[in-house]
Parts: C-alpha cells; sequence; structure tokens
C-alpha cells in the first residue's frame, strides 16, 4: 500500500486492536475517526450485530482521542485516519496491532452556487493558507469572498492537508473549522464562498455541494490508485 507523499491525497482506513480484545465479547466498543464511523463502522455493526446478536457501542471523535480511550482501556478498536500511532504504540507497551483495510481519495468541494469548476494545487494551497481571498481571482468575477472549511483540528485529514498542501504553513485567518469531519459538507452548504475537504465518502449525496476536480483530474479509485490525482491521505484503523 502506497503511504502518504507529497501533494497526495490518499486515506488509508486502518483499525487498531486491543491485543486483549476477543470476539467473544458480547460488547465491542469503537472509538477514533469519525469519518470511518459513519462511513464503515456502523454499516458493518449493524449487519454484524443482526447476524450475531454481538452489541456495539459506537463512539466517534478523531483517531488521538480514540486512541488515548483504549489506552485507557475504555474501547477495543480505533478507526484511524494515519498509520502514524508510533508514541500510542510507546504509551500501549507495543500492543496496538494495526489492520489497513482501504484507502480514499479526499475530495475537495465548493459550494453549489460556485462557477468554478477545477483548481491547481498552487491556486487550492494559496486559498487555504488565505494568500488569495476573493474568488474574482480564481475565475469567478462576481463571486463572493473565500471562506475556507477545515476538517477538525488535530484529525488525519487536518493533519495531512497541513503537510501535504500547506506545506505546514497555517490555514488562513477566516478559516471554519468543523467540529467532526462529517460535518464539513454542511458547513460548505451554508456560505456561497465557502470550499473544503474531507473524504470522497462524505461529500457523496449531500446537497449544496459540488466536488471540483484538481488539476485537471478527477477524483475516482483509478486516478488516485494510479497518482494523477494529487490529493490523497492514509485512513488506518487499530485494536490491542
Amino acid at each position: 500500500m502506497k503511504k502518504v507523499a507529497l501533494a497526495s491525497i490518499w486515506l488509508t482506513a486502518i483499525l487498531l486492536l486491543n491485543a486483549a480484545f476477543t470476539m467473544a465479547a458480547e460488547t465491542i466498543r469503537y472509538n477514533g475517526s469519525s469519518i470511518l464511523l459513519v462511513t464503515v463502522i456502523k454499516p458493518l455493526s449493524e449487519a454484524f450485530t443482526q447476524k450475531t446478536g454481538v452489541v456495539f457501542d459506537l463512539k466517534g471523535k478523531d483517531t488521538g482521542f480514540g486512541l488515548e480511550k483504549m489506552i485507557a482501556g475504555e474501547c477495543d478498536i480505533v478507526g484511524s485516519g494515519t498509520d502514524k500511532v508510533d508514541k500510542y504504540q510507546q504509551q500501549a507497551g507495543g500492543s496496538l496491532k494495526a489492520y489497513k483495510f482501504a484507502q480514499e481519495g479526499v475530495a475537495i468541494a465548493v459550494n453549489a452556487l460556485n462557477p468554478v469548476n477545477d483548481l491547481s494545487m498552487a491556486q487550492l494551497t494559496d486559498i487555504m493558507t488565505g494568500k488569495v481571498e476573493e474568488w474574482s481571482a480564481i475565475g469567478w468575477p462576481q463571486g463572493k469572498k473565500i471562506v475556507p472549511v477545515s476538517c477538525a483540528k488535530d484529525t488525519a485529514h487536518y493533519e495531512n492537508m497541513v503537510k501535504t498542501v500547506l506545506k505546514d504553513a497555517p490555514f488562513g485567518a477566516n478559516t471554519i473549522y468543523a467540529q467532526v469531519n462529517p460535518l464539513v459538507p454542511a458547513e460548505i452548504a451554508k456560505y456561497p464562498g465557502a470550499i473544503g475537504y474531507t473524504g470522497l465518502s462524505v461529500f457523496e449525496g449531500k446537497q449544496g455541494i459540488r466536488i471540483i476536480t484538481l488539476g485537471g483530474v478527477a477524483l475516482s479509485q483509478e486516478t488516485v490508485s494510479s497518482g494523477a490525482y494529487r490529493r490523497s491521505s492514509p485512513r488506518p484503523g487499530c485494536s490491542r
């Protein structure tokens, strides 16, 4: 599996498991990535419960929060957007076990009223850092003021965007941060000048937003796998 590269947008889904965790448990406790919770864990857990009777206690916030709960013995499975869990592995005494099970492209979306269809990587960087503040500079002559919408701070999506697109520069001063990543589409839909990013599965089917191309390349499984789509990041899970 490819790992995060500069100016790439993969998300490798990883489940981190507690080594002491057994499938004999009557209740399986999940915490960690809210995106994995909404898009993967919840539907799968419902099907698993229906078939086995095993109940799931599902809570989602971000990877770090979930790992802290796991180390404290308060959950069994953590959904993670990154395999960079070294500091937590040390705290857990080396008992975390990671299982990569998927990769997802990170999409860039604008408000549905925005006619801009494509951005270059350089334009995306300038927008997210606040260097460019008006859509008129991008290709929307009567456009509104740009409102960057970011994933929640300290999440894997946020950290990957800072590293690969912002190149460790801060987000612009007028950036709106979603409380949890699945709320990014709703924030973009509120403001005509909004633009944001998160996993493709979170944007799919949402009203008031439109996914755009990046450097003339549309996001798809094929373009992410080939490296043609230039924004990707890893997405993991774990147990102990």
